[in-house]
């Protein structure tokens, strides 16, 4: 995977808010869920 930080501190500098950076990251890479274990 690439790596993010240098797209979230452009977003920073942009006054995105973390809303707004996080449905841009859920939507790039969707959203992390725990593996179940059993």
């Amino acid at each position: 995977g690439d790596n993010v930080m240098e797209y979230t501190l452009e977003c920073a500098r942009a006054d995105v808010t973390e809303g707004e950076m996080r449905r841009a990251f859920v939507e790039a890479f969707g959203s992390w869920k725990p593996p179940i274990y059993r």
